[in-house]
């Protein structure tokens, strides 16, 4: 089937797209609880996906309603992505499906499309390899942009529950960078609003100064760091602060942290900083005050940061690397 397509798209001159590897394709399937349907596949496609369902060759997908849990990976250059993006929110937000992963390599969409950022993202640390058909099975080829993978949780789950989007965040963390804007739309007072009308107060942070924040909340305006990355355990339970003071800590820490990064992560994007591994925890005597961080970097070994950050460390603070993790204690 692979030969079959391959061979046909070359006796037309056409450029041999490039398709997702298994490993993407699971990830999304795992996130979704399955792939119901595939607007964008084709016979090769379909065998790495394996869709329960793809458009027939009579249908054009972009001019039918969609069902189910999608995936969608657009073949081509940006303005075909944008296309297929604007597709897919369309269904999206009228119900016509529950969820989505949306897979493109068209890097230039985060621009083309702002919307893209009203879900969460993940910007892969690097190029993700993706396969080209040939005579004799899938070739793995590095594309020449970078990747975006998008995704819509289910509707009545966007705001009010963090359950899927935690799973989203577990399931692609390693690979990239997960963002995600908690306010997202056409105005502050109407995301205000829904927030308001929608969400379910048990999936905030409740935290001890009586301030309730998102888990997705950036600690620090510009920063990396978020409520989650604190407080979320490795079980992905939450651990919240038992004094204002220890809420006090943990921003003075992320604040510390965000300025150590800088040193380090300057040149960079923003998804290429530091990644937490465990922050505060109550039942940890040495994690207890939200003053100590254990955290790696993205792309960086740990030697190198290492080297980097201590001449940066103040007469009060600590940076060690113990077994494969760096540890900063702010005081």
């Amino acid at each position: 089937m692979q030969q079959n397509l391959a061979d046909k798209l070359k006796s037309q001159g056409l450029k041999l797209p490039l398709y997702p590897t298994p490993q993407i394709i699971e990830r999304a399937r795992e996130v979704m609880g399955g792939i119901d349907f595939d607007p964008t596949s084709d016979p090769v496609q379909q065998v790495l996906v394996n869709a329960t369902s793809i458009p027939s060759i009579e249908i054009n997908p972009l001019q039918e309603h969609w069902h189910g849990n999608v995936w969608v990976s657009p073949k081509g250059a940006v303005r075909n992505s944008r296309i297929w993006f604007n597709k897919t929110i369309n269904e999206y937000r009228n119900g016509h499906i529950n969820s989505f992963v949306f897979f493109t390599s068209a890097s230039e969409l985060v621009r083309a499309s702002p919307v893209i950022w009203d879900y969460p993202v993940c910007i892969p640390f690097k190029r993700i390899k993706q396969l080209k058909a040939t005579t004799g099975g899938f070739e793995p080829v590095c594309p020449s942009t970078w990747n975006a993978i998008v995704y819509g949780p289910p509707l009545e789950q966007v705001i009010s529950s963090i359950d899927k989007v935690s799973l989203f965040y577990n399931s692609f963390r390693d690979i990239g960078r997960i963002i995600y804007n908690e306010f997202a739309g056409d105005s502050w007072n109407k995301d205000l609003e829904y927030y308001d009308a929608h969400i379910n107060k048990s999936c905030l942070y409740e935290l001890p100064s009586g301030v309730a924040v998102h888990p997705c909340r950036l600690i620090h305006k510009d920063g990396t760091l978020m409520w989650k990355h604190a407080l979320l355990t490795r079980s992905n339970s939450a651990s919240m602060p038992k004094l204002v003071s220890h809420e006090q800590h943990i921003i003075k820490t992320a604040q510390r942290l965000e300025e150590l990064n800088s040193w380090v992560s300057q040149e960079l994007e923003p998804w290429q900083c530091f990644l937490i591994y465990a922050w505060y925890s109550p039942s940890d005597t040495e994690l207890t005050d939200g003053i100590c961080v254990y955290f790696t970097h993205a792309i960086y070994n740990n030697n190198d940061i290492y080297e980097q950050l201590l001449p940066h460390i103040q007469e009060h603070e600590t940076l060690e690397q113990r077994d494969e993790l760096l540890f900063f204690k702010r005081c």
